[in-house]
């Protein structure tokens, strides 16, 4: 192969060490997809000849991305740094919305979002975009803050964490607090079963958290699910609570009233 493309999935580190081993043998380029990660971390970012953090996902920029390489043959930029792409107006748009509503308004936008067994059909890439000015400035004023915005992720998601945790019930978290990494991207629940994660979706969903499926497999996954079983059976059993960088606050009784709701249907 000429390149080994290693993910690292909901930020969680996957194998690296033995993917350079391999890489190493084989003379392929290891290119690491860390975009749900904030900052490489353990074994995550040190391995790649490549490695790329897709920061607008973690920091709620419009877009913009950091690629660390490594390797000569990468060295060479298609584009000049100067350049930038146009504002993005819809990404805008949303903001001042989110900004302007009152919680009781977004809470019911909340409830509006596609449901559990919605699947999106995807959106063609542009190969040609460049990061915005806003995209690029908004990254900038956030790069002398990752550590402290790293720790209140991690709050938020121990939030939910011991919120699950006190309950209890026919569920755990997917990742561990070690796995999850030092700015965790979302907080994820493994059901035992589909029908009791639609249950649960629906009553955070019904409480106006932004509580997630995992709609977006790939095309190519989802023509072949026989090929594919553990990302389809994952599919149907996660589910992805929000987590932000702002101080975390209590969802112990939203939890609890959510888990009740969904275990009494």
């Amino acid at each position: 192969p000429d390149a080994f493309l290693l993910v690292h999935y909901f930020g969680k580190a996957a194998d690296a060490a033995p993917a350079a081993t391999f890489c190493h043998k084989t003379g392929a380029l290891l290119v690491e997809d860390a975009a749900h990660a904030l900052i490489a971390h353990g074994d995550m970012g040190c391995h790649g000849d490549a490695v790329f953090y897709c920061l607008h996902k973690v920091l709620a920029a419009p877009d913009g991305a950091i690629l660390v390489h490594r390797h000569p043959r990468l060295a060479t930029s298609t584009f000049e740094q100067q350049q930038r792409g146009n504002v993005p107006s819809t990404w805008l748009a949303k903001r001042i919305v989110q900004r302007l509503l009152p919680p009781a308004a977004l809470r019911y936008r909340v409830r509006q979002l596609p449901g559990f067994e919605t699947d999106s059909p995807g959106r063609p890439f542009n190969t040609q975009a460049l990061p915005s000015s806003i995209g690029q400035s908004m990254i900038n004023r956030y790069t002398d803050r990752l550590t402290a915005i790293a720790n209140d992720r991690k709050r938020t998601a121990a939030s939910w964490r011991a919120a699950f945790k006190a309950y209890g019930g026919p569920y755990a978290a997917f990742i561990s607090e070690e796995e999850e990494g030092p700015a965790p991207y979302r907080f994820v629940v493994k059901c035992p079963d589909r029908a009791m994660a639609i249950k649960l979706f629906n009553a955070f969903r019904a409480e106006g958290i932004a509580v997630e499926s995992w709609p977006d497999l790939a095309p190519e996954i989802q023509k072949s699910p026989v090929t594919h079983q553990v990302a389809f059976g994952l599919r149907d059993i996660l589910l992805f609570f929000p987590v932000f960088h702002v101080h975390p606050a209590n969802v112990a009784p939203v939890v609890r009233r959510c888990l009740q709701l969904a275990l009494q249907v």
